[in-house]
């Protein structure tokens, strides 16, 4: 199963041949003000993620927390050409094993985390900008 966005890459806000932006945002609004909450996107076994911005517009300077933006729950989930400019936790791959994952073009600026990865997950993190954090 995949959940994509209108293109395979991640959104961009250059135009198209017709002079408007494209691309597929997602503005997650539950959990608000903690951490427990379900994610935004929960990302089962055999699942993945492609060409989405993970947008949070209700985030401002006083850095409201909220539950993760992506959290994967087993073995070969993928989320590829993904952006989230402000999420508080960006990817947990950490709360549930997550083995043979992957990421590719995951950008971010997360306020909090940025990847987490633990509990025996294992993969591929290709261009990840953000301090990868590895507790196992």
């Amino acid at each position: 199963m995949e959940l994509r966005g209108s293109f395979e890459t991640r959104h961009r806000t250059s135009s198209g041949n017709d002079g408007k932006a494209k691309g597929t945002i997602l503005q997650p609004y539950g959990g608000q003000g903690t951490t427990n909450g379900p994610p935004a996107i929960a990302l089962e076994a055999n699942s993945g993620l492609r060409g989405v911005t993970i947008s949070y517009e209700t985030q401002n300077t006083n850095c409201i927390p909220f539950p993760p933006a992506i959290q994967g729950r087993g073995g070969n989930v993928y989320i590829i050409g993904v952006c989230s400019p402000n999420p508080y936790c960006y990817v947990d791959l950490a709360s549930y094993t997550c083995t043979n994952h992957c990421l590719d073009m995951v950008d971010g600026w997360a306020l909090q985390t940025g990847y987490k990865v633990g509990n025996g997950s294992s993969g591929n993190h290709h261009g990840l900008p953000l301090q990868l954090d590895l507790l196992d």
